[in-house]
């Protein structure tokens, strides 16, 4: 809007801005600060589009004394979250079996890529993001595959075999999407993939690559997961309704599982097997990454730890005890 417009109009826009922000609290549920968090990006996104701020750079008085008097009116905000339930390594791999031909010598190349995506998350404690394309968040790589920054097929090893401990694991390279340092974040971090009874990346990163080969040449540049029809990388999205369905297909409810219900039952698994919070922690990349400077878990005892994670039969009463350790505020569902 021109800042030169009439006052009436432009102090409309702050109406539009006082009414989006009603929505999102009294309706939406998030809490005042998240809805200002909101106010605030939007407003710096029509500086840069269009050069001035909303209601042509009008100082809006009104929307920060609503956000307050709101943050009094509805002190519960926010506050309730989703019930997730982890998924238990067993429930992966009957899934899988039952739903991705992980059993089957006709499983597909789509299939080959969904179920390896599923268990390399599993397996390394990742994000969904570290192993989909977001389609959330709204940053300027927002559904826009970037290999310097996502995983690629390069970024992959798999069949590699630590005598110590005989068990034999693959390697995934993938960016900590959590990470606050803006000289590393985009920096990608090694993952180990231990095999386990149940879930066994690696054997589906070997199948992958069977059934959807890549020329050494292109690896770098192909998205880790992907859609074989177009090339394209899976994304979020189609991880969330994959998981649902394959949960769904087991008699569980769907709407209890989210994208971040694998890092929860994979950390669930570990816990219950013996893992302690430094070493899970470490595994899983949680909180910032200052404290990965000074720890580093040794190979052999993530090999030892994983591999009876993947294995693990965790029960109801497992998963209560093991859930509360990590609770991460980056969610994508």
């Amino acid at each position: 809007m021109d800042p030169n417009a009439p006052l009436a109009q432009r102090m409309g826009e702050e109406v539009v801005s006082m009414r989006f922000v009603w929505w999102l609290v009294d309706q939406v549920g998030v809490s005042t600060n998240t809805a200002s968090q909101y106010i605030s990006t939007v407003q710096a996104w029509h500086a840069r589009w269009h050069g001035v701020r909303l209601g042509g750079n009008l100082d809006f008085q009104r929307l920060p004394q609503m956000i307050t008097g709101m943050g009094y009116t509805h002190p519960d905000a926010g506050r309730a979250k989703l019930e997730r339930h982890g998924v238990r390594p067993d429930w992966l791999r009957r899934s899988i079996d039952l739903c991705l031909g992980g059993s089957s010598d006709e499983q597909t190349p789509l299939e080959a890529n969904l179920s390896a995506m599923l268990e390399t998350c599993f397996a390394g404690l990742l994000r969904s993001c570290e192993v989909a394309l977001n389609t959330k968040k709204t940053t300027r790589h927002r559904g826009v595959f970037d290999p310097r920054i996502h995983s690629t097929r390069g970024d992959i090893q798999h069949s590699l075999f630590n005598v110590e401990t005989g068990v034999e694991y693959a390697t995934y390279y993938a960016r900590n999407s959590k990470s606050r340092d803006k000289d590393t974040r985009h920096d990608k971090l090694k993952r180990i993939l231990p095999s386990g009874d149940y879930v066994d990346a690696n054997r589906a990163l070997q199948r992958l690559d069977e059934l959807d080969p890549v020329a050494m040449g292109e690896r770098k540049y192909v998205p880790a997961f992907r859609d074989p029809a177009t090339g394209l990388s899976i994304t979020t999205d189609q991880f969330l309704r994959v998981l649902r369905f394959i949960m769904a297909q087991l008699g569980l409810n769907p709407m209890f599982f989210g994208t971040h219900s694998l890092r929860i039952g994979s950390a669930t698994a570990l816990f219950v097997k013996g893992g302690d919070e430094i070493t899970i922690k470490t595994m899983g990349v949680w909180s910032s990454d200052a404290f990965l400077k000074y720890i580093r878990s040794n190979l052999v005892r993530v090999l030892q730890l994983g591999s009876r994670g993947c294995s693990a039969n965790v029960t109801d009463d497992d998963h209560e005890a093991g859930t509360f350790i990590f609770d991460d505020d980056d969610v994508v569902e």
